[in-house]
């Protein structure tokens, strides 16, 4: 890649990271969070990954970019190759200082040129959204700053869990009615059939998908266990009910679904 090549996806890079708008947390009411994925030309997952947890994680910490978790796809999902991550910031001008601060980082330059420089373009796309936990969302743990390893085993022996990232995208006007469902029902149910609810979230008012998208996390401690508490939910008597009875108009409550399987990083924190 040559210098100017370099520089111009470079500024790419950069204003992909954007500000933040401003947002409210699970616990502290400045507390904003941003779900990022970064899509990989073929076989380049792997040099990212590495890159990220050599030259990004360092530089977040000095930054003050909170690292939450950090994800590859599981073996059974066909999106492609992607790292999705999870940050969090003290409040929305402390994310935008945090960014701009990290962007214009002479280690951060460096590192992002000397790695097109060897492996060419390594993330060919960049999804961003800030969101804000929902009302019914339950609080994270908090960041380990040793990156996990004292909770990675789990009743599977040394075998991390599995994550799931749900994104549903509202009927027009359904949002609201969506969330109630959640609260009231689907959270409980989610429980009863061996799932983790993480986090729930929805966009910042000014964000991509405000007022129709709700985003969540879900652990299960394996996939066959996964897809096993999928299919008992979905046959469960109270789930239907609670289903039907939320769409008694005919109208679904969610218009799109779209969930993705995903596996921890080694320095994932949330494992």
């Amino acid at each position: 890649m040559n210098r100017i090549a370099s520089t111009a996806a470079l500024t790419l890079a950069a204003l992909a990271l954007g500000p933040a708008h401003g947002a409210r947390g699970t616990d502290d009411p400045s507390t904003i969070y941003q779900l990022r994925t970064y899509t990989t030309a073929p076989e380049k997952l792997d040099v990212l990954v590495e890159r990220f947890g050599r030259v990004n994680l360092p530089l977040f910490e000095a930054h003050g970019i909170t690292l939450v978790g950090a994800w590859t796809p599981h073996e059974s999902d066909e999106g492609g190759d992607r790292l999705v991550y999870l940050v969090s910031f003290p409040g929305p001008e402390a994310a935008e200082a945090a960014w701009e601060a990290f962007s214009a980082d002479p280690k951060w330059v460096e590192a992002f040129e000397a790695e097109g420089e060897e492996h060419g373009q390594v993330v060919t796309g960049v999804e961003a959204v800030y969101v804000k936990p929902t009302d019914f969302s339950p609080t994270l743990p908090a960041p380990d700053p040793t990156g996990g390893e004292d909770e990675a085993e789990t009743d599977q022996g040394d075998e991390t869990r599995l994550f799931e990232l749900r994104r549903y995208t509202a009927s027009p006007g359904k949002l609201d009615a969506l969330n109630a469902r959640f609260r009231d029902h689907t959270m409980e149910l989610f429980d009863k059939h061996g799932m983790t609810n993480l986090i729930y979230t929805v966009p910042l008012e000014q964000d991509t998908g405000a007022g129709e998208l709700l985003v969540y996390f879900l652990a299960h401690p394996s996939h066959v266990q996964a897809l096993n508490s999928w299919e008992s939910f979905r046959t469960d008597p109270v789930w239907i009910k609670a289903r039907d009875e939320s769409q008694a108009d005919g109208v679904p409550l969610a218009a799109k679904v779209e969930r993705t399987f995903l596996i921890p990083t080694p320095f994932s924190p949330l494992k």
